[in-house]
């Protein structure tokens, strides 16, 4: 849940306003005093979006449409920035670019149906639809009654706090209301949407609410709810039960689905995640874990293709932002994760608009021409689409020759016709040797698959086993009948285990490493074979040293640590490797620091009590090999000028070098040094917050054009790559937004894939 929607709606609007320069069409009058709103009012006022930034009452006299602007997901409806203001639908709708059809929103944008920074707003009586962000995204104290919202790509209605939302619905968005702390939301519906049904925030009230469908539907909480908020009636979720809340991402608390909330990482660290090392971090908007300052995946880094890696370094495999779905931009490989990095791809493709874009095959303007059929794809006689353009004239998509419309290999997408050189048995003519010699007759054995032959000697008709249904293998014809022959077909990887299969992929029907009569271990299937492979069973742990162990439980064969040439201790043996475990051996006394000493008689590895953080005195090392600081005394005082033990400086107090604690100034040790120009320093070394302190940072609070992309703690940035320079595909320069660059953000686009210039993008450069 957002932290602020009143927040997120006013820096979304100094946004548009400020930094891409947008024209807001501004309100006319009508004699009633009330102020109406109609689309050609907009179009001949400069367009979308229509700024109200005067209170008073306003009046829809038609629907508002934006699906047909320039870049509509990113289009805003309504900017409201004044307090009090009433809005009347009027019953008409608000109109966005996307329709969902029974299912969430597939697309996301930063426009919204109507953007309130101003308290006290006032929706009502009313239809949105189809924006890219949230349909209502108003700030504190507002209200919306009877206006019914549905495939959003970001909240269909968010208030913020002491609001209400009364007698509304939201369906099909990627989450359905959100109302801040002491806000009253009752009688309203809420089904299908992505996230949860219901959000609100602490001290909130909720009831007489239906929810159905949202978070995954059947019994995955509906509502999540902050500290205090209660049900003032019943809510109804799945089966009429009563609701129940969920966890509230953003309360520093990872509860139930959550995977983290704020600095709780639920114990996780980068290497859970397959990484190796680095700092794992918590997406405040999703409660999901951020890996993006994880350490490389082993392997990744090494600019091959290894594994389940989509890309490393330079080799994308071939890939393109094309190939990604986008009409243009560049591709790129996460280091980190060595994942395709498409945040410079720009554009999805339109099907209709005859240009051929990313993973289109063709375009035909949306119709059926002789190679390109109207989903824009090219024609293949079997691909279920019948187009007469290109000749065809059936296509039941069903690969079968045999039938009414002949559309497998070779087929010819006509209806059935005796001499069409397809024996039509199994259709409403049934076609057979006798009806139809010249299409059912047949010779088995000659080589050629003709009549009701599947195949003939090496002739397949095109078939494999993959074809017929099976997973892999050789597909063989039967010299007899000219009926294929199957048995070295396999279906080794479908997860079932099949006839001389004994296992499939995880499925090891049951067995185990003691099953085939190993102690113990990890049973697994050969992914080609499908038979079982033991290397990870073992013996170790029956208490008989077998072969390949050197121990086995407490058996050592007779060993010690000192016949293994320590000087004394307790030799163990691992219970997993059944090899000696020497941890607990030692080579103390022998005269020398060895591993997990501290020192070794009089060996004390160069240390004295200043080191142990003492102010003098005669460093010891006692009978286990740690340090005896018995004869050391004093400790040092940090802020007496006088740098003594651990102490790493003391100016005798904060200065351009040297913390208050006596420490060296480090931006991201959480100490905040005024005198060394650190503006702020919160510890984290976590370079994407308000205050960047990790790797490379500079401990000033976060701004366009510092390099750091700013996407947490309040933060919207998605691009920073510090060159503040607005020409290029990151815009942070002045007045930059630290958005990709598009056509319509303000800024002229000189570099990158796809530069702009005044015939592409007359907007921006004209």
């Amino acid at each position: 849940m957002r932290a602020s929607t009143g927040m997120r709606a006013s820096s979304l609007l100094a946004a548009i306003v400020s930094s891409t320069g947008l024209l807001l069409a501004a309100p006319g009058h009508a004699v009633d005093g009330v102020r109406e709103i109609n689309h050609d009012a907009i179009q001949a006022g400069g367009g979308y979006p229509w700024l109200i930034d005067e209170p008073g009452s306003y009046r829809l006299t038609g629907n508002l449409d934006v699906s047909g602007e320039s870049s509509p997901l990113d289009r805003t409806a309504i900017v409201i920035t004044a307090d009090n203001v009433w809005l009347d639908l009027n019953g008409f709708s608000l109109i966005g670019p996307q329709s969902c059809n029974g299912s969430p929103a597939a697309s996301s944008g930063a426009g919204d149906g109507v953007q309130s920074s101003g308290v006290g707003t006032v929706v009502v009586d009313g239809f949105v639809e189809g924006f890219g962000r949230d349909g209502l995204s108003l700030g504190n104290r507002a209200r919306v009654e009877r206006v019914n919202v549905s495939c959003t790509g970001g909240t269909g209605i968010a208030v913020g706090d002491q609001s209400s939302v009364d007698g509304s619905s939201v369906e099909d968005s990627v989450e359905g209301m959100a109302a801040g702390a002491g806000s009253l939301v009752r009688d309203n519906r809420m089904t299908g949407n992505l996230g949860f049904g219901l959000v609100v925030g602490e001290d909130a009230a909720y009831g007489g609410n239906v929810l159905r469908g949202n978070n995954g539907g059947g019994a995955a909480l509906q509502v999540a709810a902050g500290d205090g908020a209660f049900e003032l009636d019943t809510n109804v979720c799945e089966s009429g039960t009563s609701c129940t809340v969920g966890p509230l991402c953003g309360n520093g608390l990872a509860e139930d689905s959550e995977q983290c909330d704020g600095a709780d990482l639920a114990g996780q660290t980068c290497d859970d995640f397959g990484f190796t090392g680095g700092t794992l971090a918590c997406n405040g908007m999703s409660c999901t874990v951020d890996t993006s300052a994880c350490g490389p995946i082993p392997g990744c880094g090494n600019g091959m293709i290894d594994g389940m890696e989509q890309c490393d370094g330079m080799d994308l495999g071939g890939e393109s932002c094309a190939s990604r779905g986008f009409v243009g931009g560049s591709l790129s490989c996460n280091p980190q994760t060595c994942t395709f990095d498409t945040s410079n791809c720009t554009g999805m493709p339109v099907c209709g608009n005859g240009v051929q874009e990313g993973l289109e095959e063709c375009d035909g303007m949306g119709v059926d021409t002789p190679t390109c059929d109207a989903d824009c794809t090219l024609v293949v006689c079997g691909d279920g689409t019948s187009n007469a353009a290109a000749g065809e004239g059936c296509d039941d998509g069903n690969a079968n020759n045999l039938d009414d419309c002949p559309d497998g290999i070779g087929g010819s997408c006509q209806p059935a016709s005796c001499g069409d050189g397809f024996c039509n048995a199994f259709g409403m003519a049934s076609e057979d040797a006798m009806s139809c010699p010249a299409d059912c007759a047949s010779t088995c054995g000659n080589g050629n698959v003709e009549g009701l032959e599947e195949c003939d000697g090496m002739d397949l008709a095109g078939q494999t086993c993959v074809g017929l249904g099976f997973v892999g293998g050789t597909l063989q014809c039967d010299n007899m009948s000219c009926l294929f022959e199957t048995s070295l077909c396999t279906n080794c990887g479908n997860g079932t285990i099949d006839m001389g299969e004994q296992c499939d992929g995880a499925n090891l029907g049951g067995q185990s490493c003691s099953d085939l009569g190993f102690f113990a271990g990890t049973l697994a299937c050969n992914s080609m074979t499908c038979q079982f492979v033991t290397s990870g069973c073992t013996d170790c742990g029956n208490g008989t040293i077998d072969m390949g162990e050197q121990c086995d439980g407490m058996d050592l064969a007779g060993q010690d640590c000192v016949g293994l040439g320590f000087v004394g201790g307790t030799l163990q043996c691992n219970p997993t490797t059944c090899q000696y475990l020497t941890s607990l051996c030692s080579n103390c006394g022998n005269g020398t620091i060895d591993m997990g000493e501290q020192c070794d008689g009089a060996d004390l590895g160069g240390q004295t009590c200043s080191d142990q953080g003492f102010v003098s005195g005669t460093l010891a090392c006692d009978g286990s090999c740690g340090f005896d600081t018995s004869g050391c005394s004093g400790m040092p005082v940090c802020g007496d000028g006088n740098v003594e033990g651990l102490e790493e400086c003391d100016d005798s107090g904060e200065s351009a070098s040297c913390d208050d604690d006596c420490s060296f100034v480090v931006c991201g040790d959480g100490n905040q040094n005024g005198t060394a120009g650190e503006g702020c320093d919160d510890g984290d070394e976590n370079t994407n917050d308000s205050c960047p302190d990790g790797g490379g940072a500079s401990c000033q609070p976060a701004s366009c054009g510092d390099g750091f992309v700013w996407n947490q703690d309040g933060g919207m940035e998605n691009c920073d790559d510090g060159n503040q320079d607005n020409s290029d595909t990151c815009p942070d320069g002045v007045g930059g937004t630290c958005q990709p660059a598009f056509c319509g953000d303000g800024f002229c686009l000189l570099s990158g894939m796809s530069p702009e210039d005044s015939m592409s993008c007359p907007a921006d450069c004209p």
